[in-house]
């Protein structure tokens, strides 16, 4: 009948209060007047004729859904047992249409989980782009006056609203997990460029590479890669008093690379790392949103390497990212993707 579909029946109607008594309509009697007390039809059901039956879908005690039956070929009125049968798939059609709305919602409901989750994690990421701006107005105060002060503010501010718009590109997307750009990084580049965008941050951090590690490549995504060395740099920064070392140090260990970065802030307990560290939404800073050293780590593993973290309270906090290299070969691609990266960060 893909020819009219059938129409909306409202709640309210007589139709569907026969139908929630779990009782099937035979159209053929009603039209006949045959069913005393049969409820008053839609015209458009009463009308046409290939219609036969009615007949409810309930799953457990709700009325899920109606079944609209077809004229039989063999015309014959219906018997107790026709009846019952006619029921039972009735049952079993509403048990299907609410596993379909079942899963609707849950779907929905994963979209929605991986939008929070994505939002989630763009705050905290805006949240570092705010602290740098910051950095950046306070600083602009001080040396409005310098030219070369003023050309790396223009840079900053251009590369920070690229960012943005990068976050706000990812949390359109509707993939999941990391987006798909997967080519060689050289590490040490990257690192460079982000020591400088922090060199104004008090205490300032500093960046020693090791001879094998100055064109060492990986293979990931380098805007995500950079996301998760601004993660623990920042982290670095927020745990450490004024005038106190940040270190980067950056070496090459048989086939991986191996990044570290030191602090001597505050330093975290057992405890804390091995139940609240890496779980998301907790923080012991102000204002903090707790996820910064959680996608940190996901990142690291996306990219097939791990995160690790060594501290004791008072003395400060290590964290060391070991990354595969490409082919297992430091020097793979390393002049030319360096000089790759460099063109980006000064386009950005």
């Amino acid at each position: 009948m893909a020819d009219r579909p059938p129409e909306a029946l409202a709640m309210d109607t007589p139709l569907v209060a026969w139908l929630r008594q779990d009782r099937l309509l035979d159209l053929e009697m009603v039209r006949d007047g045959e069913l005393p007390g049969a409820p008053e039809l839609p015209a458009w059901l009463a009308a046409d004729r290939r219609y036969w039956l009615v007949l409810p879908a309930f799953n457990r005690d709700a009325l899920a859904g109606v079944l609209l039956i077809g004229r039989s070929l063999v015309p014959r009125r219906l018997g107790w047992e026709d009846e019952e049968l006619l029921k039972t798939l009735g049952r079993q059609v509403g048990s299907y249409v609410a596993e379909s709305r079942g899963q609707s919602a849950l779907e929905e409901a994963r979209r929605f989980e991986e939008f929070n989750r994505r939002f989630a994690f763009i705050l905290h990421d805006i949240k570092n782009l705010v602290s740098q701006l910051s950095l950046l107005a306070r600083n602009a105060e001080r040396h409005a006056d310098n030219p070369e002060f003023r050309t790396d503010m223009v840079a900053t501010l251009k590369e920070s609203v690229g960012k943005m718009n990068a976050l706000l590109s990812w949390l359109s997307q509707r993939a999941t997990g990391l987006p798909a750009a997967d080519a060689p990084v050289p590490v040490a580049s990257l690192l460079r460029l982000l020591v400088k965008s922090r060199a104004g941050a008090w205490p300032a951090p500093t960046l020693h590479v090791g001879d094998k590690a100055d064109h060492a490549m990986v293979s990931g995504d380098a805007a995500r890669l950079e996301q998760m060395f601004a993660h623990l740099l920042q982290n670095a920064i927020d745990a450490s008093p004024a005038g106190t070392p940040i270190r980067f140090d950056v070496a090459v260990a048989g086939s991986e690379l191996v990044v570290t970065l030191a602090d001597r802030g505050h330093g975290m307990s057992a405890r804390f790392i091995r139940q609240e560290l890496f779980q998301p939404f907790t923080s012991t800073k102000a204002g903090g949103f707790g996820i910064g050293a959680y996608e940190a780590r996901e990142i690291a593993r996306a990219h097939g390497g791990r995160l690790d973290v060594a501290s004791r309270e008072g003395e400060g906090t290590s964290f060391t990212i070991t990354l595969p290299l490409v082919g297992g070969n430091s020097a793979v691609g390393g002049a030319a993707g360096k000089a790759a990266l460099l063109a980006e960060g000064e386009q950005a």
